[in-house]
């Protein structure tokens, strides 16, 4: 019994040791802007990006698609149903 115990712990270390290794040695995330002006009376309600982009959706239902410099490219109204 003690015997199948060890076996699990070892086991156990090995998973978590091979999860660190595998998300430590995942891509660096790309440099974002150090600020972004939203526009007037809107509000952030997520924020995603990519390597060349940053994008914002707001309160109003705008997407906002920034440049690596924190410039605003596009602004896109969603519709509603």
């Amino acid at each position: 019994m003690v015997g199948g115990l060890a076996v699990a712990m070892v086991l156990g270390l090995a998973a978590i040791v091979a999860i660190l290794w595998i998300r430590l040695n995942s891509p660096v995330l790309p440099e974002l802007p150090d600020t972004v002006a939203l526009p007037s009376g809107s509000a952030a309600r997520a924020v995603t990006f990519s390597e060349e982009r940053l994008i914002v959706v707001t309160d109003k239902d705008e997407l906002l698609i920034y440049g690596r410099d924190g410039a605003l490219e596009k602004q896109i109204r969603l519709d509603q149903p």
